[in-house]
């Protein structure tokens, strides 16, 4: 790059060069306001995301093309976001729910005659669950991987740093050395495409449980980072002074993890949600605990997955409490 007044076509190495002389060769970067509001909620996710290969496939393949077909045929614009692991991703099995392409929730989940009075299924619910996801593999999705960066797998933790600032692990999945293209991360996604998410209704947690240990305490800060970043999403087309909230759903017994554990991690999701609520000066997070009537013994499938009878139960509250906060930040997109 060549210096001021100069007509010089020598680079500079911004490897090698000082950092003063980096400055004064380098062209002012032009201001792009959507690029900055996206790093500004991304950033603070990228120390902990972590990839998976089912976390990157399901958004490669199914969620990020889903979006983007809504977009380009000006179907309505996703208004709520299910943000989570398997218990969401398996309304579209179990519940027999199609992934926004029709009203949520679905007959099968919630039954015509079992509607509460005043209430109509909702359109535009993006469902953007992911079966196996920990935290950290929701803020992969959320961030998203590389600027035309193969994503690779490495046996070396310091070759596991990809190219957006990600830490990629295989957990479990996937072969080592293995590349991947570029994700566009859901946020950026979901902005390019026009969305005014309202609300955001997250139920994640649930793996990240041990059975010795429950919810440490790490999560639950990742967790808390990842809401905030949530929280001050841009509301698309709606009239200023909208603020979107978020809605934390508690999580659910299970047969492989001890009842205390579990309530010992939903206290902890309840001081977060009181935290955080406190350093935004508004109530822009509801918990909502798990209905205490799946059992264990009845409802579920296996260890932790429930049946359809268990998202009946789940869906006759959890649909009036989504309904409930829709309400509360009204408006509509323009």
């Amino acid at each position: 790059m060549a210096n001021p007044g100069e007509t010089a076509t020598t680079q500079t190495n911004p490897l090698t060069a000082p950092q003063s002389q980096i400055m004064s060769t380098s062209t002012t970067p032009k201001s792009n306001p959507q690029a900055e509001l996206i790093a500004s909620l991304t950033n603070p996710l990228r120390p902990f995301a972590k990839y998976k290969l089912r976390s990157y496939q399901t958004a490669h393949t199914a969620h990020l093309p889903l979006l983007q077909h809504h977009h380009q045929n000006h179907y309505q614009r996703p208004t709520v976001v299910l943000l989570g692991d398997s218990m969401f991703e398996r309304m579209t099995t179990t519940g027999a729910s199609p992934n926004l392409v029709a009203p949520w929730p679905s007959a099968a989940m919630l039954p015509d005659d079992q509607l509460p009075p005043g209430m109509e299924r909702l359109e535009g619910v993006f469902n953007a669950g992911v079966g196996g996801d920990r935290i950290q593999n929701v803020a992969f999705r959320l961030v998203g991987h590389g600027h035309g960066v193969g994503l690779t797998q490495s046996s070396d933790p310091e070759a596991r740093a990809g190219s957006a600032g990600v830490e990629v692990t295989d957990n479990g999945d996937g072969e080592v050395g293995e590349e991947r293209e570029e994700l566009t991360g859901l946020m950026q996604a979901l902005v390019d495409c026009g969305a005014a998410v309202k609300l955001w209704v997250v139920q994640m947690g649930t793996n990240n449980l041990t059975v010795k240990k429950g919810l440490v305490d790490k999560d639950v800060e990742a967790m808390k980072v990842l809401l905030r970043g949530l929280l001050a999403f841009p509301l698309t087309g709606m009239e200023e002074g909208r603020e979107s909230m978020v809605l934390v759903t508690g999580l659910f017994y299970r047969r492989d993890v001890s009842r205390a554990l579990v309530d010992e991690a939903n206290k902890k999701l309840v001081v977060m949600v009181k935290e955080l609520n406190e350093e935004v000066q508004r109530e822009g997070v509801v918990f909502l605990p798990a209905t205490e009537k799946v059992k264990t013994e009845e409802h579920l499938v296996d260890h932790v997955h429930l049946s359809l009878e268990g998202y009946q139960l789940w869906v006759r509250e959890l649909f009036p409490a989504v309904v409930s906060l829709l309400e509360k930040v009204g408006g509509d997109p323009a």
